[in-house]
């Protein structure tokens, strides 16, 4: 299902959603406003003061999460939710995903607490997370029900057409329609979230580091020289090998992986011996990401700082060795070339087509950890480039 092949397949879903939102960004410049989704989610007097002409004041976390969610729409059910076209979240999905998280980070540790959530009267958090998850599963399986209904084009091949057409190895049959919805929703959750917030931080990444933004822009432009087309999108075999654009994701995911608290794995039959520690079986581990990825042993002494060109040198080879990005191992991210592609496509069309720069440049990002890692809200300023 993510074979090279695959991919060229699924790359026009990614570019739909780009295509979308790009026009939706010119036609906030247009307006000069970012619609209800902006800072404080309206335009008020301060931030007026601030922009410049030409420019739209928008909230890029939210904007993010409207792409990622279209983009695994199409890709896993067969049609964007609209969320970029609309400017709004029709179905609450994306406050689901955020509340799903917080209570599935802390489920994922003491499962015990599941069975008990519908008692805890004294604490809605675990009720509306349970609710969260929940909701997801019914927005995930109407999606897949509609697309299963409707007459297709034989020659779509989306994830969903893959989970359609695959083979039980037990029976040599289809997969059951419980197991497609649930491997569907498994896309949904897997696929928004994860690929939203990490765009969202690499804005917010360039933006505080300035010479690192325009060595980017340095780079798209010479890739992609002007005159520029108004809905220029990136297309795949332009950008997949851009070094320094794959710098500034894979030193986005270093510094701001998308789960940073580590998973939990249990030891096998035997035990293991790690570092000379000896673990017994059935003990559960985890590897914390966020301090794995600032070990100065791996990264130097500069291990803090946003430095995309590591990614750049001779010894990028075993810095992937200690990069958990996307996991390790045989139960690591699956659709880690999806979301590359996705991201490698985003980067090189936003940074090509407009400039960024924070509404609050004197303000830290707040960022909130449950099951992912989130910029709450990034408020910019966006205009066009030439």
């Amino acid at each position: 299902m993510f074979s090279p092949k695959a991919m060229v397949q699924f790359e026009p879903y990614i570019t739909t959603g780009l295509f979308t939102l790009g026009k939706r960004m010119e036609d906030l410049i247009d307006t000069g406003f970012g619609g209800k989704y902006v800072a404080l989610n309206e335009v008020n007097s301060e931030i007026r003061l601030r922009m410049k002409k030409g420019e739209a004041a928008i909230d890029a976390a939210v904007w993010s999460a409207f792409l990622a969610f279209d983009i695994i729409g199409d890709l896993a059910f067969g049609a964007p939710f609209g969320f970029t076209a609309a400017g709004e979240d029709a179905l609450g999905g994306i406050k689901k995903l955020r509340d799903r998280g917080e209570w599935c980070a802390t489920v994922g540790q003491m499962p015990w607490i599941k069975t008990w959530t519908p008692y805890f009267f004294f604490d809605t958090f675990f009720q509306k997370g349970l609710q969260a998850a929940q909701a997801l599963g019914k927005i995930g399986v109407a999606a897949v029900e509609k697309r299963m209904k409707a007459e297709v084009d034989p020659q779509r091949k989306d994830i969903l057409y893959y989970l359609l057409t695959a083979r039980d190895p037990d029976t040599d049959g289809n997969l059951p329609d419980l197991e497609i919805k649930a491997e569907a929703l498994t896309q949904l959750i897997a696929g928004s979230d994860t690929t939203g917030n990490t765009i969202t931080h690499v804005i917010d990444m360039l933006l505080r580091n300035p010479d690192k933004y325009k060595k980017l822009q340095e780079e798209l432009h010479q890739c992609y020289p002007s005159p520029l087309p108004k809905d220029h999108v990136a297309m795949f075999v332009d950008c997949k090998d851009l070094p320094f654009t794959q710098g500034v994701i894979y030193e986005t995911l270093r510094l701001r992986t998308t789960v940073s608290v580590g998973l939990p794995r249990v030891v096998p039959a035997g035990g293991a011996t790690v570092c000379g520690q000896h673990f017994k079986e059935g003990t559960v581990l985890s590897t914390p990401t966020y301090t794995t990825h600032r070990d100065p042993r791996v990264w130097g002494t500069n291990a803090q700082e946003f430095i995309p060109e590591r990614w750049m040198g001779p010894d990028k080879a075993e810095l992937e060795k200690a990069f958990l990005g996307f996991s390790y191992g045989p139960r690591a991210c699956i659709g880690r070339n999806v979301a590359f592609m996705e991201l490698k496509k985003t980067v090189a069309t936003l940074f090509r087509r407009f400039d960024y720069r924070h509404v609050y440049p004197e303000k830290d990002t707040f960022i909130r950890e449950g099951f992912h890692l989130k910029c709450q809200e990034l408020p910019v300023f966006i205009s066009r480039r030439e």
